[in-house]
């Protein structure tokens, strides 16, 4: 860095500590504001092909924290499927306040019934 001119170097030296910083916040927590999506606080939907002469058949389960959606796909229809919508409001016009977040995370496991 001997060759670099003084605002050069000032200014890798205020990324090099604004990374320094910002990682030791994250790992410290600050970025641990969590919103869990619960049977409570939201609400689902089943969504089969049964709209379109399908004979796929549906079925919710909603245990404490987890939501188990049962599919058994016919291939009546032309494009056979299953789905689960999600509504975290009840309102289209009222959303949930989300500039604190970072990131989603969503955990769907499948279990194929051969």
């Amino acid at each position: 860095m001997t060759g670099l001119n003084k605002g050069l170097r000032f200014i890798v030296l205020f990324l090099v500590c604004f990374t320094i910083a910002t990682y030791g916040w994250f790992i410290l927590g600050g970025a641990k504001k969590e919103y869990i999506v619960t049977p409570t606080n939201s609400t689902y939907k089943i969504i089969d092909d049964s709209g379109q002469n399908g004979a796929s058949t549906t079925k919710l389960n909603i245990h404490k924290r987890n939501i188990l959606l049962e599919c058994n796909l016919v291939n009546k229809a032309k494009w056979p499927f299953c789905e689960i919508a999600i509504a975290l409001t009840d309102s289209i016009d009222n959303g949930i306040d989300l500039p604190d977040y970072h990131y989603l995370t969503a955990t769907v496991k499948l279990s194929p019934i051969l």
